[in-house]
């Protein structure tokens, strides 16, 4: 059904979307926007739920509540004109195995009016993906990569990817994350891909998405998030109690002789702030040194 509050130009959206299995809540009131022409990075730790919200996102899974919505309709129950412009790949790709790559390729194109061959023959080419052999007898890596390349050939407005590198070498990572961005310029396609490679997700994503104990904690502009959040250096003997009225204290730990704390929205007036606090509980006062950090640091601070 066609949610009409909501606007069709908008690819996908979660609007408190919650979802549990065996009485467990993995997602909790999720909220999420892509606009058109967007790479958004979803982060997680294991078990986050990352997998679990990409699937209820694209309608392989129904939320307990809330909403999930792929331009404008019920991901759940939307047309399949609304599932054509669309593109999946699952963590692991275990279908037709049984097939060639030639004919998995022949038979999912079959499906589309808008099936670029030479896109997929370009592609299928600089990936060094055979057309010859079984899907079953490839590696996980080029399973991959056939897997990609069934997503990608329709050209989908959409593109949703759950750990699309996982099984890449390195050399395989650096030609799909190019594809990524040819496929974003070239289209405008709408990219959201969940990676537990930082580094990747800064290469290309302008922005990312930050999911922490079934809850979406940030979702803005990476760039953003590194000039917000402070990493803070303190003497060990100091604690969260110690600036427990400092707003916007995100998590700590304790480094070797020094407390590391992250902090959103760092200014002069909070160091300030601190500096008395922990002057009140020493009867000293201690430096307070703040360092930039890059988003792998970043996200294990915001995530600890």
């Amino acid at each position: 059904m066609k949610n009409s509050s909501l606007k069709a130009k908008i690819p996908l959206s979660l609007v408190n979307a919650s979802k549990g299995f065996d009485g467990e809540k993995v997602l909790q009131d999720v909220s999420l926007d892509l606009e058109p022409g967007t790479i958004t990075g979803l982060l997680g730790r294991n078990a986050a739920g990352k997998t679990t919200l990409i699937r209820t996102a694209v309608g392989l899974l129904k939320p307990d509540s809330g909403q999930a919505n792929l331009f404008g309709y019920s991901a759940w129950d939307c047309p399949a004109s609304i599932r054509r412009r669309v593109g999946y790949v699952s963590q692991k790709f275990d279908d037709m195995l049984w097939l060639y790559v030639k004919d998995a390729i022949s038979l999912v194109g079959s499906f589309y009016e808008t099936w670029d061959h030479q896109l997929v023959e370009r592609f299928r080419d600089e990936w060094d993906v055979p057309l010859d052999k079984k899907i079953q007898t490839l590696s996980q890596g080029q399973q991959q990569k056939v897997g990609i390349l069934l997503a990608i050939g329709h050209r989908p407005d959409l593109l949703v990817l759950d750990e699309p590198v996982a099984s890449l070498d390195p050399v395989a990572r650096q030609n799909f994350l190019r594809t990524l961005l040819m496929l974003n310029d070239e289209i405008g396609q709408t990219i959201l891909f969940s990676s537990h490679i930082t580094t990747d997700i800064e290469r290309i994503a302008a922005d990312i998405a930050i999911l922490h104990e079934g809850k979406i904690t940030y979702h803005g502009g990476v760039d953003k998030l590194k000039e917000s959040v402070q990493c803070l250096f303190l003497r060990a003997d100091c604690s969260l109690d110690n600036i427990r009225d400092v707003t916007g204290v995100i998590s700590s730990r304790v480094d070797g002789n020094r407390l590391q704390v992250w902090v959103r929205d760092w200014d002069e007036e909070k160091s300030a702030q601190l500096g008395e606090q922990i002057f009140e509980a020493h009867g000293s006062s201690t430096p307070v040194l703040t360092e930039a950090v890059g988003l792998e640091e970043l996200f294990m601070g915001m995530t600890s």
